[in-house]
């Protein structure tokens, strides 16, 4: 009996010793914060470990595809996800799978790309066992554009899987299963739109850099500026900016530069992504540089006046100044539009006429461009400036001149348009005017004349409080509005109050 019980204990010795081989594992856990359990391979990368489908029976992807098997009952109520929204190609994706049933379970992980039909064994192995409410996470392989299916394949600790699938020439035995259809898109970067205010600007002035991407999603912007004297770059933005929808613009600007030859250079990337490119002034997705001339402010021209216009009959539009009146191609009311005006301020130049129309050449208020064509006779007439007071507004020396009966009278600074938004040159009569505009867009500009639509005469730019914008106002001498002509709050009251409809305008450059 003795003998029998040493042959029995002797027995299961070694039975023992074999179940420790056969059960080595080939994963380590790591437990981390919040109860995670964190797999990692100790096999070394296993991302060319690729089940071929090369000896796979002719109805083994109709199958899989039906996840066969399927039982819903371990994975019943696990959460399966991916930490991802939206995968672009090759991003590092990672796969979490928190358990809920009772006992300890074990997870195998298989992707499928559907487009090329091949298959890779994410883990190799089964994981060690996995808790009640801990969770096995797997960073998946980076993924080419496509459509992918992830098959997650549970079974209880140490059991051999009532089920088994065939994948190609392997067979995976398992308990449950459950598939997710991924998507890999196509990395598409930010690519930068900027807008330079100027290339060269005066000794203190400011350069403003008005920026966007074609990218419909959230980017940052960092912006760096070279120093030909120097022979160094330096950074403008201290770090990459708060993120921005990347079609919606956004601005930088650089202010205190010396005299001198300067490069900036605008970076943009996706918003909280390291960029796809590195160099010695950090990582980016695209990248657009600017020379930039800093030179004197010019000192004040010698007193030299324009001539004050010439008070004659002109013609104009016979329409209210808010009334848009077509230039057509020919003498026809169904013939092509070629642009059009705002009558009654804008001054027309005839060339002749043709039945009941004037042949004519004007400015397109649309485009600035100059246009000869055709209007109705009876949307033009013929009228006499007042000649109580005429102006004439200098673009060249930002200087708007008034004359009181042929002589000057008053010489104001003024900000005409911009180099990319200018102010149309031409003749135009004085028409209506208000006491202020633009509350609704965040500022007030005070005591506006119209000239032509939506070309005014107004004061500078004001926050809502009524106080003087200070960057605006510093502006006055320089070409930056929209097209507008800007005065300091004096001159333009003073315009406002004595300034009667029907002034004539001259506008030249």
């Amino acid at each position: 009996m003795v003998k029998e019980l040493k042959r029995i204990n002797l027995f299961f010795i070694i039975l023992m010793a074999f179940s420790m081989v056969m059960y080595f594992p080939v994963n380590k856990v790591k437990a981390g914060d919040n109860n995670t359990v964190i797999i990692s391979d100790t096999q070394g990368d296993n991302e060319n470990a690729v089940i071929t489908n090369d000896v796979k029976e002719p109805n083994t992807t109709e199958e899989i595809l039906e996840n066969p098997g399927q039982e819903n009952s371990i994975l019943k109520d696990a959460t399966i996800e991916i930490d991802k929204q939206r995968i672009f190609e090759k991003d590092r994706a990672v796969l979490i799978i928190k358990s809920a049933y009772e006992k300890e379970v074990q997870y195998k992980v298989v992707l499928q790309s559907i487009d090329k039909n091949e298959w890779k064994d994410i883990t190799i192995n089964y994981s060690e066992g996995i808790k009640t409410k801990d969770s096995y996470v797997k960073v998946m392989p980076q993924l080419l554009s496509g459509k992918y299916k992830v098959y997650v394949f549970a079974k209880l600790l140490d059991s051999e899987g009532t089920k088994s699938m065939q994948i190609g020439a392997a067979e995976v035995k398992y308990e449950d299963l459950k598939v997710l259809d991924v998507t890999s898109e196509q990395d598409i970067l930010p690519q930068l739109k900027a807008n330079l205010s100027s290339s060269s600007v005066y000794e203190g002035d400011k350069i403003t850099l008005r920026l966007t991407s074609n990218l419909n999603d959230y980017v940052q912007y960092k912006a760096f500026i070279y120093s030909n004297s120097s022979k160094k770059w330096s950074e403008v933005t201290s770090a990459y900016s708060t993120a921005y929808l990347g079609t919606q613009e956004s601005k930088i600007e650089i202010s205190n530069l010396a005299l001198g030859d300067y490069k900036v250079q605008i970076r943009v990337k996706k918003a909280n992504i390291p960029g796809k490119y590195k160099d010695s002034l950090g990582d980016y997705d695209s990248l657009q540089s600017y020379d930039v001339k800093v030179v004197k402010r010019p000192a004040p021209p010698k007193p030299a006046y324009p001539e004050a216009p010439k008070i004659e009959s002109v013609y104009v539009g016979n329409a209210s100044e808010v009334e848009r009146i077509n230039v057509r191609q020919s003498a026809s009311t169904s013939s092509k539009i070629l642009g059009y005006i705002y009558g009654s301020t804008q001054v027309l130049n005839i060339l002749g006429t043709s039945g009941d129309f004037y042949y004519v050449q004007t400015r397109d208020y649309e485009t600035s461009n100059i246009i000869k064509g055709y209007i109705r006779k009876d949307y033009v007439k013929k009228t006499t400036p007042v000649n109580s007071y005429s102006i004439v507004v200098d673009i060249s020396d930002q200087k708007v001149y008034i004359y009181k009966s042929g002589q000057l009278y008053k010489t104001f600074i003024c900000s005409t348009g911009g180099y990319y938004t200018p102010t149309p040159t031409g003749k135009y009569l004085v028409g209506g005017r208000g006491p202020s505009f633009g509350q609704e867009k965040g500022y007030i500009c005070y005591n506006f004349i119209r000239i032509n639509y939506d070309y005014l005469f107004h004061s500078v730019l004001h926050n809502l409080d009524g106080s003087i914008m200070t960057s605006e106002y510093e502006k006055l001498g320089t070409r930056a509005s929209h097209g507008c002509i800007r005065l300091p709050d004096a001159y333009i009251k003073w315009m406002y109050d004595n300034i009667p409809r029907n002034a004539l305008v001259v506008i030249q450059d």
